[in-house]
């Protein structure tokens, strides 16, 4: 079954939660283990580390707040400022802090999207397994396997992203 928006907020779990988002995230933009030390990659491995626990912290997932917090106020890419967003409302929404969760999806709708082609080139469209989601698998139920998405389809998915946030939204 292929993650969505509506499925983080719904799923109850919150390493399913954490999944969905990394499924989603590596379609369009599939070569997270090589993205340069910043606070977005480190958000990254806060999310992994409380999706890979039995009993996820909630420290970890208030440093992942905090690094998606500072992501938002530095970060130039749209994909991944988008993403940090999205990081920023599950935090929120599994710190029982959802009032701030529709705030954060708004703010992942409102940023700019540069014109068709600009995927072309961000990270490496080839076939591989995804490593985060292949691993953690097992525990979800969930058949890790990506394939190669062209550019293009790539982009469609980022739109089809931003469709199923405002989708998500409307119905908060």
């Amino acid at each position: 079954m292929e993650a969505t928006v509506q499925g983080i907020f719904t799923s109850g779990y919150l390493p399913s939660s954490i999944g969905d988002y990394f499924e989603l995230y590596e379609i369009i933009e599939p070569d997270v283990d090589n993205l340069p030390g910043c606070n977005y990659k480190w958000a990254l491995e806060k999310f992994k580390t409380v999706a890979y626990s039995l009993e996820p912290s909630l420290f970890d997932l208030e440093k992942a707040r905090d690094y998606f917090g500072s992501t938002v106020y530095e970060e130039k890419n749209p994909v991944r400022l988008i993403f940090s967003y999205l990081g920023l409302a599950i935090c929120s929404y599994y710190l029982n802090k959802k009032e701030h969760v529709p705030a954060y999806l708004k703010k992942a709708l409102s940023v700019p999207l540069p014109e068709p082609g600009f995927l072309s080139g961000w990270g490496k469209a080839e076939s591989k397994k995804n490593n985060f989601l292949h691993a953690l698998s097992p525990r979800l139920g969930i058949l890790a396997e990506t394939s190669a998405y062209s550019d293009e389809k790539r982009e469609r998915k980022l739109y089809d992203l931003r469709k199923q946030i405002a989708d998500c939204l409307e119905s908060m």
